[in-house]
Order: structure tokens, then C-alpha cells, then sequence
């Protein structure tokens, strides 16, 4: 159904395909060690102040990255983003009270907070 990386010559790009035949689009090539890899994806949370209701009372905190976490894909972020956001909010007692997780991304590449979210 697709081609093993291992079998792979240098220079040529692995294509994942799946059994109805359409490929994968979630691996691109890295020219400088040769293999397949996963897109960079970023977490951010978006947290508001409880009881707030103007504009500009929440914020954007990146949670982690793929560098921060390799294994983190776009499929992992959107399914199983729970576990790193709980821990992450466990880490930063700023947002313990008076604050609530209002929404996560799952953000392609590098991310920038823009400020007020």
C-alpha cells in the first residue's frame, strides 16, 4: 500500500498511501537528514478570566510544541491534546484561579501569540 522508508533511496520522497489509494498528507521531506517527517504543530490554549465578559479578557499561552514534544502530530493534538493542557495548566499556578481553559488549537508550523485573544 506504500513504500517503506528503510527501502527508500536518497533524495526520493516516501509517499504514504493509504488502502483506497489516496495519499497522506501529513509527512513532508527533510532534506537535511534524509527522511520522512511529521508536520511541526503547535498547542496553544486560549484562557479567559472568569466573570469577564469584555473583549480582551483572555489570552493565548503556547502548551508545547514538536519540539518541545516529537511526537506530537496534528492527529495527536486534535484527539489527545487533554493530557499535555491539564499538565501545562498544573505547571502554571497563574492560571488556577479566576481563569478557565475557553478553547484549544492545533496550530500548522511555528506559532506567534498575537496578544489578547
Amino acid at each position: 500500500m506504500g513504500v517503506d522508508a528503510g527501502s527508500s533511496r536518497p533524495g526520493q520522497r516516501v509517499v504514504c498511501v493509504t488502502g483506497s489509494g489516496t495519499p497522506l498528507a501529513s509527512s513532508s521531506w527533510s532534506e537535511t537528514t534524509d527522511e520522512v517527517t511529521g508536520m511541526f504543530v503547535t498547542v496553544v490554549a486560549v484562557l479567559c478570566r472568569l466573570g469577564a465578559s469584555a473583549s480582551g479578557a483572555c489570552v493565548e499561552e503556547i502548551v508545547t510544541d514538536s519540539n518541545m514534544t516529537p511526537e506530537m502530530s496534528m492527529m495527536q493534538c486534535a484527539i489527545g491534546a487533554q493530557a499535555p493542557l491539564a499538565k501545562w495548566m498544573g505547571e502554571h499556578p497563574i492560571y488556577h484561579a479566576n481563569w478557565r481553559l475557553e478553547r484549544y488549537k492545533c496550530v500548522p508550523g511555528h506559532y506567534e501569540i498575537k496578544g489578547h485573544a
